[in-house]
């Protein structure tokens, strides 16, 4: 994922999820060096939810 240019990948991949009744979006990577990067969005909102600033039951870090 942290070679991916745009976002655009990553909205299908989730989107053609829509229709499953338990949807699981996995996501094992670095953040690469750019932390500007979708990775480098998970890897900080990862750590919101691990310190407790965001209540997401939805979300596994």
């Amino acid at each position: 994922m942290h070679r991916w240019t745009d976002r655009e990948l990553a909205e299908v991949v989730v989107n053609s999820m829509i229709a499953r009744a338990q949807p699981i979006d996995w996501a094992i990577t670095s953040a690469g060096a750019d932390m500007a990067s979708i990775c480098g969005e998970l890897r900080e909102y990862s750590a919101t939810v691990l310190r407790g600033d965001v209540q997401d039951d939805s979300f596994f870090a």
